[in-house]
């Protein structure tokens, strides 16, 4: 009788540990999706008055907004939207990778070309 009742709590001992294993295993599973979605980055762009820009979110975050076109004077926006996206997407590739989200004017011209005024 008491090998049975031994074996019984071997069992429960057994379920019980599979069942904590599945439970940690799914919450390990949603913690990690949900950080990977809160953390994506990604690119909008947006028309100004003369021109386009970008905007850049980290999650539900706004951490790069940028009307003008960088390392030119004067303030000039994007020509067109597609140059605006791609200079964008060069700056969020940078900011996925923890690099410094700068643009030299080297990476801009090879973007826009020349369209830069």
């Amino acid at each position: 009788m008491m090998n049975i009742m031994s074996s019984i709590n071997q069992k429960r001992l057994l379920w019980a540990i599979i069942s904590l294993i599945i439970v940690i295993a799914c919450i390990f599973v949603f913690n990690n999706t949900k950080s990977a979605s809160s953390n994506s980055v990604s690119v909008e762009t947006y028309k100004v008055k003369q021109g386009w820009g970008y905007l850049i979110r980290k999650g539900q975050k706004k951490i790069i907004d940028q009307p003008y076109m960088p390392c030119i004077a004067g303030n000039l926006p994007f020509p067109d939207e597609v140059s605006a996206k791609n200079t964008g997407e060069l700056v969020a590739s940078k900011v996925s990778k923890d690099e410094l989200p700068t643009i030299t004017h080297d990476e801009l011209v090879k973007i826009i070309g020349n369209r830069i005024k």
